[in-house]
Order: C-alpha cells, then structure tokens, then sequence
C-alpha cells in the first residue's frame, strides 16, 4: 500500500476537518449575535450566544424545507425563530405557552391555563418570574400591555421577550407554528463589552405576587 505524500495527507485532513465542520453549522450548532435589547436583562444587544439546531426541526441544507421535526418546545426555553411571512429574518424570544395552553397577561402578570406567576423582586428593574414546570428566569419590572386570554392551537408555541415592554412578540405575531423553530438557546459565548453589571444568577425561595427581537439574519 502506497503512503499519502505529506501535502496530500495535510489536504485530506483539511478537507476532512471542513467536512465535519460544515456538517456541525448545518445540523448541529450555530453562533449568532444579539441585536435588540428584548431579552434584557438575559440577553443583550451585542451578546454573541451558541444555539442548537437539532432539538426542534431539521430542515435540508440552505432552505426553509423541514426534513422532519424532532420534539416540541417547552415552556421557558429560550429560542431562535423565523415568522411564517419572514423566513428570512430570525428572532429570539422565549417560550411561555405551547399547543392547548390558555394564555393572558392582566396587571402586568403572565396567566396560563388560569394559572398566575409567581414574582421576586431582584433588583431595581429585574423580577424573577416563576412558572410551574419551568426554572426561573429574569423579566424587566415594566410589564407592558395587558393582553386579552389567546388560545395557542395544537402545533403552536407563544413567545415573550423577557424585556416585556421593549419586545415585539407573540403579542403582536400570535402564536407561531412550529416549522418556524430553528434552534434552542444553548449558552452565551461571549458576553457584550457593554454589559456593566451582570444580572443576578440565583432565585431566592421568596416569591411576590405582582400585578407584570428582533434579529436579522446576521444575528439576533
């Protein structure tokens, strides 16, 4: 058996490399760059975030065609998303409502299936926000407008920015169908220059009954 002459080995190792690599960006992971402010306080503008392509649906190569769908969101995951008259923007939201669920917001608190959240103050313009189910996670005080109970039909999820008065969401979209999920929030990978004082990272056992992005396709 003949051995690879040492360019030939270094070129089947590069073409090798760029192989699993392409194959990690289509399927796998992809990186975006945060470029709105409504996911403050956990997310901000300029925020470069690691996603996860395969926990929703697996579309073929460089189009908007699902091969098949792999689970459905849960409530409170954040995620990367498309609008069925968008498919070329992308956007980042989170999840607080799935297919059957009942949703509201009255007084500044989110309502699902009757169910009020729970609220922590954290801070001058944070609170935590807690829903059965789901873990804790942080939403500006300025709750936004009151929205009248939407039924989210079975194949839908409904999304919120977590900077509730600062978002265009599902309050203005409705819900979304599932084909426009393209990935799940993994971790952010690097965090804005800008960003001076870090959101808190724990929820304490005290709760309070209070009365509560856009992306392109460079980035979210």
């Amino acid at each position: 058996m003949s051995k690879l002459k040492p360019y030939a080995y270094w070129v089947k190792v590069f073409l090798c490399a760029t192989a699993v690599a392409l194959g990690m960006r289509l399927f796998v992971v992809e990186t975006f760059r945060i470029q709105s402010d409504s996911m403050l306080p956990n997310l901000h503008d300029g925020d470069i975030i690691l996603t996860s392509k395969f926990n929703y649906n697996v579309f073929f190569p460089f189009t908007e065609t699902v091969l098949f769908s792999v689970s459905s969101p849960q409530v409170g995951a954040v995620v990367v998303h498309q609008l069925p008259d968008k498919p070329n923007r992308t956007y980042i939201k989170r999840v607080v409502a799935i297919g059957g669920d009942t949703v509201e917001i009255k007084n500044g608190v989110l309502i699902v299936n009757q169910v009020p959240a729970q609220y922590e103050l954290a801070g001058e313009n944070w609170r935590w926000e807690r829903r059965e189910n789901a873990s804790p996670y942080l939403v500006t005080h300025n709750p936004g407008k009151d929205l009248a109970p939407i039924e989210v039909p079975p194949g839908y999820f409904f999304v919120l920015g977590d900077n509730r008065s600062e978002s265009v969401d599902s309050r203005v979209w409705g819900p979304l169908p599932h084909h426009c999920l393209r990935a799940k929030l993994g971790m952010v990978w690097a965090r804005s220059p800008r960003v001076s004082s870090p959101a808190p990272e724990k929820a304490s056992e005290t709760t309070v009954q209070l009365g509560d992005t856009e992306t392109n396709s460079n980035g979210l």
